[in-house]
């Protein structure tokens, strides 16, 4: 009887999977590959896609600096360009990290853009306020913006800074 009731549920579960259109993900926290997916977010090729590839999260890399595509400003976890990446590309807006599951996480940047960013302590721009010079990069987070990072915009012009 315990036989049949396990090959059962397994039927059962099976069935939900294969029902589940292509693309689709499951309701509610779901993770992969040790980030948070957030609404809205798309799991392709190894990267979550938010807003049809504005915004990009790559799970821990191993080559983080080189990982930071062109024409994109790339927030990094960990310093010295590693561990998991949200990348931005698109002008103006304010960009809260917490959308992507970012929040109080970034420990080094790359700018690969043309055009200056900053990023806020707080959301939606709030706060203190630092620059992220167009084609340049650090390391590491300066004194105090170490892990403390709410938000981020990209600039329309190449030396708003």
């Amino acid at each position: 009887m315990r036989v049949k009731l396990a090959v059962a549920a397994v039927l059962v579960v099976s069935i939900g999977l294969l029902a589940t259109p292509a693309g689709a993900r499951p309701s509610g926290t779901w993770w992969f590959r040790g980030v948070q997916v957030m609404p809205g977010g798309v799991v392709r090729d190894g990267r979550i896609i938010y807003d049809h590839g504005n915004v990009v999260v790559i799970p821990a890399v191993t080559d983080g600096f080189d990982t930071c595509l062109s024409g994109y400003v790339c927030l990094f976890a960990d310093i010295n360009w590693g561990g998991d990446i949200v990348q931005f590309t698109t002008c103006c807006a304010w960009n809260n990290l917490s959308d992507y599951g970012f929040n109080n996480t970034a420990s080094s940047w790359r700018n690969r853009k043309a055009v200056d960013a900053q990023i806020a302590m707080g959301t939606d721009g709030g706060g203190s306020k630092l620059c992220l010079n167009n084609n340049d990069y650090a390391s590491s987070m300066p004194s105090g913006w170490d892990n403390g990072v709410s938000s981020i915009r990209i600039r329309d012009a190449g030396t708003y800074c």
